[in-house]
């Protein structure tokens, strides 16, 4: 049986808190402190991402929720509310308090864990430094992409990123903090707001230090802000757009594997092969450009449309009808590609300026109305793409 974090923190000589630092690479260790943890894990066989697994892989019906204290009034209502709606819709809830004390965080994180809970709601006392985020989060922790490292101050409201060097904009510029800063400024710019802007966390400025090194400031300290540059809503924009005439429509100069020839609203987007295009860390075999020459992405809405279209080879990729899913498994027609675990928000949104659902009636009706646990049970609803 692999060790846990504990195991770890007891064989390197250290506290479970410094060891979520090394897991999440939230602060600077001295050399000594990161070989004698690095030489425990290899030691006891430590891995953080299969017990972040836990949480994907079974259904238990089961939910953890771990606050400090159930004498504050706030954390006891809050555990109240949780329950009420978990129970509701056919949930077991499994309930921890960790006195403020760090360790135990982690204690009942990895006992909630043990028992496959289907999900956990978490206060933490240190954002910045709980254990218990780090077995939670090394499932899924963010690996150096553009950004080669990162580091993050003592108070948690500073992050320093080192940008890796040769990175191409689309225009052939090469891409540094100058576009990281640019992209920052236009997400807060208050004259011309952008709907990425909430993708970005409580970010107050960017400072350029080097050519190849860029500080965020934050307003508060947020523990997620690196999962958030993780996104694809943070994609950076070179600053070469600044002044294009069709900026966001006809023009849209990036850094990414394709690049943008046309885009026709309500219809398709046009892409072209970024033969500069280099993978410095995204998790593909392919390091290089995409070895298709073009992407064609266009809108059809209607499921059975986008079925025929497969069927004849005019579509190469789409979401077949779910309903049609264990049929075509069956048939072996088609190539089911079923993307287990991938991270992805989904939601609804809600043109909410407008008829019908700028009644929040109307809101809370599809909210009824929408099976959530069937959602999140069937992993064919997940995410199924069909070549």
């Amino acid at each position: 049986m692999a060790g846990t974090i504990h195991d770890v923190a007891e064989r390197a000589g250290c506290s479970i808190a410094t060891v979520s630092r090394y897991v999440n690479g939230t602060a600077p260790l001295s050399l000594e402190t990161r070989e004698r943890i690095e030489a425990a894990i290899a030691a006891i066989g430590y891995r953080p991402s299969e017990i972040g697994r836990s949480l994907k892989r079974q259904a238990t019906r089961t939910l953890g929720i771990l606050v400090p204290s159930l004498t504050n009034p706030v954390f006891a209502d809050s555990v109240t509310g949780f329950q009420t709606v978990a129970r509701a819709s056919g949930y077991t809830v499994l309930i921890a308090t960790s006195e403020y004390d760090p360790e135990v965080e982690a204690q009942a994180v990895e006992t909630f864990l043990g028992q496959s809970v289907d999900g956990l709601a978490m206060t933490v006392c240190d954002a910045m430094a709980s254990p218990a985020l780090a077995i939670v989060d090394a499932s899924g922790k963010p690996v150096p992409h553009i950004a080669k490292s990162w580091s993050v101050s003592a108070d948690g409201t500073e992050y320093t990123l080192a940008l890796n060097d040769g990175v191409l904009c689309h225009d052939g510029s090469p891409l540094d903090a100058n576009d990281v800063k640019y992209t920052v400024d236009r997400a807060f710019d208050a004259a011309n707001p952008s709907v990425t802007q909430a993708s970005w966390g409580p970010i107050t400025a960017a400072e350029v230090v080097d050519r190849l090194t860029v500080k965020l400031k934050l307003k508060t300290p947020f523990v997620a802000l690196v999962p958030f540059l993780a996104d694809s809503f943070s994609s950076i924009l070179c600053d070469s757009n600044q002044g294009k005439a069709g900026f966001g429509t006809s023009v849209a100069i990036g850094s990414g594997p394709w690049s943008l020839v046309s885009w026709t609203k309500g219809d398709r987007i046009v892409m072209a092969r970024n033969p500069a295009y280099r993978n410095f860390g995204k998790l593909a075999e392919n390091k290089g450009a995409p070895y298709m020459d073009g992407l064609v992405i266009t809108t059809v809405p209607e499921p059975q449309a986008r079925l025929a279209g497969l069927k004849t080879g005019a579509i190469h990729i789409a979401e077949p009808p779910l309903d049609d899913v264990p049929a075509l498994k069956k048939s072996g027609d088609l190539k089911i590609v079923v993307a287990e675990n991938t991270g992805q928000n989904v939601f609804w949104e809600f043109a909410v300026h407008r008829p019908p659902f700028n009644d929040k009636r109307a809101r809370q009706a599809v909210a009824h109305a929408t099976d959530a646990a069937a959602a999140t049970d069937d992993d064919d609803v997940m995410t199924t793409f069909v070549k």
